[in-house]
């Protein structure tokens, strides 16, 4: 396991995965520490496609939220700042 930190001033400055987790975990106001890992078919070992990713969400009760999503939420809640 790789310890990652967030840019400073997370999304304002890089929109990347860590960035996005943290971002997330402010707006659900826990404690900025996330664990981050990609998601990976079983049978090739490659990575989920978005629509892979939300079907296992669905299947599992799970759910799915894009960077997107998170950004948008993220601005709207933190554009002062």
């Amino acid at each position: 396991m790789h310890l990652l930190l967030a840019a400073d001033g997370l999304l304002k400055n890089r929109q990347g995965h860590t960035e996005l987790t943290v971002s997330l975990a402010e707006l659900g106001s826990l404690t900025p520490v996330t664990v981050l890992c990609e998601m990976l078919d079983g049978k090739t070992g490659c990575a989920l496609s978005v629509n892979e990713a939300k079907r296992y969400a669905a299947k599992h009760n799970l759910v799915y939220v894009s960077g997107e999503e998170i950004i948008e939420e993220y601005f709207k809640r933190y554009e002062h700042v």
